[in-house]
C-alpha cells in the first residue's frame, strides 16, 4: 500500500534508535547487513512479526536514502511490524495512508485501469499460493511499455520547454543504448504521437535478429557499435548516435527513473505478498 515517505522514514529511524538503545549495537559500528539481521531478530522476538533482514536493509534503509517521491509502497505486514516494535500499535493507529491511487490510475495511457495487468494463479508442486503478474497484455507485450509512457511524458515536457524558450524551435531528439525491448516500447509511442524517431545504439553481436528487424520496421534510427570496446558515458552515446544537442535516455540526466515502475510496484505491493520473484537477464 502507498504511505507517506517521511512517515516510513520516521518509523525506521525510530526502530534503529530503539534497538541501539536496548542492545548497545550501533549501526555505524557494524556491517549494515549484520545490524539489520539482529534488528529483524529482535522485532520477531519482541512482537512476533517476521521481517526479512535483507528487506529491512535494502528495501527500506537503502531505498529510502535516495527516494524522492512523497509516497512509497510497502506491505501492511512490514508497516505493522515496525509500528508494533516502535509504538506498540498498528500502522493505521499511528499514521495515515496516502490518498487512494486506485481511483486515479495512470497506465495504460489509452485506458488507465487498476490493476493495469492481471494476475494468474500458478499450480506448482509443493506450493499453494503463487501468482504470476502478466505484463504481456501491454501493447508491445513487455513491462517496458510502462517505462516508455514515463519517457513520453518527460519528452513532452522537454518539447514544451524548448518551444517556449528556444528561438529556433528545434525539437531535441532522443538517444538510448538498448538491446531492443526498451527502444521498441519507446518508439511505438513516438510513432503514435508523431514525434521524431528514437536513435538507438546497439551491438550487432548480441542483439536478437528478430528484434533487430523489428527496430528497423518500427522506424528507429540504428547505430551499431561494439559495446565491449569501452565504457560509454552519456556524451559518448549522443555522439555515436549523431545526436547533437539531443537527450540521452540511457543515463537519464533529469529523467525521473523512480517513476518508471512505480505503478507496477504499487499493483504488486497492494496484494501484500510475502515474497516477490522477478526474472531478469543481461538484456
Amino acid at each position: 500500500m502507498k504511505v507517506y515517505t517521511e512517515d516510513i522514514k520516521t518509523i525506521l529511524n525510530s526502530a534503529i534508535l530503539k534497538f541501539q538503545e536496548i542492545s548497545g549495537i550501533l549501526l555505524n559500528a557494524s556491517k549494515n547487513a549484520d545490524f539489520f539481521k539482529v534488528l529483524s531478530e529482535d522485532i520477531k522476538e519482541q512482537r512476533g512479526i517476521k521481517i526479512s533482514p535483507d528487506y529491512l536493509y535494502k528495501q527500506l534503509y537503502i531505498k529510502l536514502k535516495s527516494w524522492r517521491n512523497p509516497e512509497v509502497g510497502y506491505s501492511l505486514d512490514t508497516l505493522n511490524g515496525l509500528c508494533q516494535y516502535v509504538y506498540n500499535m498498528d500502522y493505521f493507529e499511528k499514521f495515515e495512508i496516502a490518498p487512494n491511487e486506485e481511483a486515479n490510475p495512470e497506465f495504460p495511457w489509452n485506458h488507465p485501469s487498476f490493476p493495469a495487468s492481471a494476475y494468474f494463479k500458478l499450480n506448482i508442486d509443493d506450493y499453494t499460493n503463487i501468482w504470476l503478474k502478466d505484463e504481456s497484455v501491454n501493447y508491445t507485450g513487455i513491462h517496458k511499455d510502462r517505462l516508455a509512457w514515463e519517457v513520453y511524458l518527460f519528452y513532452k515536457n522537454k518539447i514544451k520547454e524548448t518551444l517556449k524558450n528556444e528561438k529556433n524551435l528545434k525539437i531535441p531528439k532522443l538517444s538510448i543504448l538498448s538491446f531492443g525491448n526498451a527502444a521498441l516500447s519507446i518508439q511505438y509511442l513516438l510513432n503514435h504521437f508523431g514525434l521524431p524517431g528514437l536513435k538507438v545504439l546497439y551491438d550487432e553481436s548480441t542483439i536478437d535478429p528478430r528484434i533487430h528487424q523489428a527496430l528497423i520496421y518500427s522506424g528507429c534510427e540504428l547505430y551499431p557499435h561494439d559495446l565491449d570496446s569501452r565504457e560509454l558515458d552519456s556524451n559518448d552515446i549522443l555522439n555515436l548516435t549523431k545526436n547533437e544537442d539531443g537527450i540521452d535516455l540511457t543515463y537519464g540526466g533529469d529523467l525521473d527513473k523512480f517513476s518508471f515502475y512505480d505503478w507496477l510496484s504499487y499493483e504488486v505491493l497492494n496484494l501484500n505478498p510475502q515474497f516477490c520473484f522477478m526474472p531478469f537477464g543481461i538484456r
